[in-house]
């Protein structure tokens, strides 16, 4: 089974259903690779060698997912294996991220949580977004409703909106 979607705790926020088996994990796969978005505004992460922390044995291995949509509505997403949380990947990778859609053209980059992950909401306040509006019970998932905070990070005129 992949471990990037098979833990309960690798997913960024309740709203994704863990997979239970390899077909439901390979269908996901399947999907997304086929995506017409997909290595343009879907992107694998995988970790390299050179990153200082990673011990050599995980080389190539993929630990997250992140992306967005469209160009046009520009709601990042993303998704990190629960060994990896609170070393800095995430917010690595979404740095990337972000001046790849300032380069693309997009103005305003917006992300959706849920009020439980401080996490991710800690990892997009350091990358300068802020919290634009909550709702409750907003979503619902195994037959619990869940709340959402939503964020937006707008770039600034003659900016190359450097996040680091």
């Amino acid at each position: 089974m992949c471990p990037l979607v098979a833990a309960k705790q690798s997913t960024s926020s309740a709203w994704t259903r863990p997979h239970t088996d390899l077909d439901e994990t390979e269908k996901e796969l399947e999907y997304l690779i086929a995506s017409p978005n997909n290595g343009v505004l879907a992107f694998v992460m995988q970790l390299s060698s050179s990153g200082a922390t990673s011990p050599q044995h995980d080389v190539g291995k993929v630990i997250g997912r992140m992306g967005t949509r469209s160009s046009e509505q520009a709601v990042i997403g993303y998704v990190l294996n629960r060994s990896y949380w609170g070393k800095g990947y995430m917010n690595e990778a979404l740095t990337v991220l972000l001046r790849y859609l300032w380069e693309y053209g997009v103005q305003r980059i917006m992300a959706q949580v849920d009020p439980r992950n401080e996490r991710s909401m800690n990892v997009l306040k350091k990358l300068r977004f802020r919290e634009t509006g909550r709702k409750e019970k907003v979503r619902e998932v195994d037959e619990v409703e869940h709340g959402i905070v939503y964020f937006a990070l707008e770039k600034e005129k003659g900016d190359n909106q450097s996040v680091e």
